[in-house]
């Protein structure tokens, strides 16, 4: 009996230590995973260099931590990229998932920081809020049946928010501008939100908050520039829909607005292997560096 019980004990030791090692394998190996995701589909989808530093997986409580991920400039523009942050942790809810959905509890954005650049009447931030602009999904029932996608799973944020960071204009007199903090609530709460359409959501309310912070710096930032109410526009035809977008389901997205931004703004493997998948602008990548 005695050696009947040291047997199983044994097992399932045996068994746990298995357990252990899986999730360490798994956890290694899905840092690799989501890197490559972000490093490959990120230019596919934006038609810009997209590269994150380091990817760190916690399976068991669904947490994903992004440091240094950088998204570039179109080409053409001097500064060294167009936007970077220093952290990004993504709180995923696990139990979501076997419901066909993916609903982050939280996405917290560290340490931001936009490179406002201009040639002639454009300018880096506006060319990419145009990308984002042709990101909206095709209306599924024009498109051919043979041409319709199999729909991605739809995106739940309970909160996402970006701490405040700071805007480098790199034109007239140069200088360095507070990016006031985001928050928005509940998106994609009341309706489905595809990853794609997740994606330009909080891309646009950022970068919308960056013209407008240089618009309110007026001459000092713009030299010559006689409107500079113009850049809050910066050239993007309907700009004003960029943060509807007709997208329903934005929950309390317009009533929260953004923290603090004042006039500033105007409005594991699956959940963040999700965020990258979609339709992939036709734009061509631009080789790295650009």
């Amino acid at each position: 009996m005695k050696g009947h019980g040291k047997r199983l004990r044994r097992i399932l030791a045996g068994i746990l230590l298995g357990v252990v090692v899986l999730v360490l394998l798994v956890t290694l190996r899905l840092g690799t995973i989501i890197k490559t995701a972000v490093n490959t589909a990120g230019p596919a989808l934006l038609g810009v260099p997209v590269s994150v530093e380091s990817v760190s997986v916690y399976p068991l409580r669904g947490e994903v931590n992004l440091r240094t991920l950088t998204i570039g400039n179109p080409g053409g523009y001097g500064s060294e990229y167009l936007f970077r942050l220093d952290r990004m942790r993504l709180e995923l809810a696990l139990a979501d998932l076997f419901k066909g959905r993916t609903r982050f509890r939280e996405i917290v954005i560290e340490g931001p920081h936009v490179w406002y650049d201009r040639k002639l009447a454009r300018s880096n931030v506006g060319d990419l809020l145009e990308t984002l602009e042709k990101l909206a999904p095709p209306e599924d029932s024009k498109a051919p049946p043979e041409e319709r996608k199999q729909p991605a799973k739809p995106v739940v944020i309970d909160r996402l928010s970006m701490q405040e960071g700071t805007v480098g204009i790199r034109i007239g007199v140069g200088m360095k501008l507070p990016l006031p903090a985001v928050e928005l609530k509940d998106i994609g709460k009341d309706g489905a939100l595809m990853p794609v359409q997740v994606i330009r959501l909080i891309l646009v309310n950022i970068f919308k908050g960056v013209l407008n912070v240089v618009a309110g710096a007026g001459e000092l930032a713009v030299e010559g520039v006689k409107e500079v109410g113009s850049l809050a526009v910066d050239g993007v035809k309907g700009a004003g829909s960029l943060a509807v977008d007709g997208v329903k389901g934005a929950g309390s997205l317009a009533a929260d607005g953004v923290k603090g931004a004042g006039k500033a703004v105007g409005g594991v493997v699956s959940g963040l292997g999700g965020l990258f998948k979609g339709e992939s602008s036709p734009t061509n990548t631009p080789p790295a560096g650009s």
